[in-house]
C-alpha cells in the first residue's frame, strides 16, 4: 500500500468507520482485517515504506508460513489440488515418479505461485494420448529467475561480502531474522546490529 494510502487506512481501523468518496456520512465498517506481505515488515519500517503505528495497529496475530522450499512435502499435495482445479471433467492426468522428484528437487523462488504455473503450463502442453504429464527439460518461469550473487573476489570488502551473505540468508529464509540468525551462527542481537549498520553508511 502506497505511503500516502497508510494513515487513512489506519484511522478506519481505529474508528471503525469509513467515509465513501464523495460522501459526507461516514458509515461503519464491520470487518475482519487479513493482511499478508512477502516482505520484513521492520525493514519496510525502516526504508519508511511502512508506518510502524500501522503495523503495530494490524499485528494483533502473526502467522508465518515458510517458503515452499522449507516445506517440501506439500508438494504432491499442492500438485494434486492444482491438477484437480485445473484439469477438465473427465480427465485424468497425473505426474510420473520421475517429474515428482524433480518438482520436489527444485527450490521454486516463486513459491506456491510458480507451483501452480508450473502444473498449468504442464496440463496445456500435454500429450492428449498420454495420461501422464511431462515436464520440459528447463520449467523454471524466466520471471522468477534472480540474479547470481557476486561471491568472493578480489577486491571485495569483508564487510561487503558480510552484507551480502546476510541479505542472501535473509532472502532464503524470508525475512525471518531468528533462522537466518541461527544458521549464521551468530546471535539475533548481533544480526540486528549488522543491519542497522548497513541501513546507516557512517555506522562502524
Amino acid at each position: 500500500m502506497p505511503l500516502g494510502l497508510q494513515p487513512y487506512f489506519l484511522r478506519t481501523l481505529e474508528t471503525g468507520s469509513v467515509q465513501p468518496v464523495g460522501g459526507e456520512a461516514e458509515v461503519a465498517a464491520d470487518a475482519r482485517i487479513l493482511a499478508a506481505t512477502n516482505r520484513d515488515p521492520d525493514r519496510a519500517i525502516a526504508d519508511k515504506l511502512l508506518r510502524q503505528d500501522l503495523y503495530f495497529r494490524l499485528n494483533a496475530m502473526t502467522i508465518a508460513i515458510p517458503p515452499l522450499r522449507a516445506r517440501p512435502s506439500d508438494i504432491p499435495l499442492l500438485v494434486e489440488h492444482f491438477l484437480a482445479e485445473l484439469r477438465g471433467d473427465g480427465e485424468e492426468r497425473k505426474f510420473g515418479a520421475d517429474s515428482l522428484q524433480r518438482l520436489h528437487a527444485y527450490q521454486w523462488p516463486g513459491n506456491v505461485r510458480e507451483l501452480r504455473h508450473v502444473v498449468q503450463r504442464a496440463l496445456v502442453m500435454a500429450d492428449p494420448n498420454n495420461a501422464e504429464l511431462a515436464l520440459p527439460k528447463q520449467f523454471d518461469s524466466p520471471f522468477t529467475a534472480t540474479t547470481a550473487p557476486q561471491g568472493i573476489e578480489p577486491g571485495r570488502s569483508i564487510r561487503d561480502v558480510e552484507r551480502e551473505l546476510i541479505e542472501l540468508t535473509l532472502a532464503h529464509f524470508d525475512g525471518d531474522k531468528k533462522a537466518a540468525a541461527e544458521t549464521l551462527g551468530i546471535s539475533l542481537n548481533t544480526l540486528y546490529n549488522r543491519l542497522n549498520a548497513y541501513r546507516d553508511p557512517d555506522a562502524r
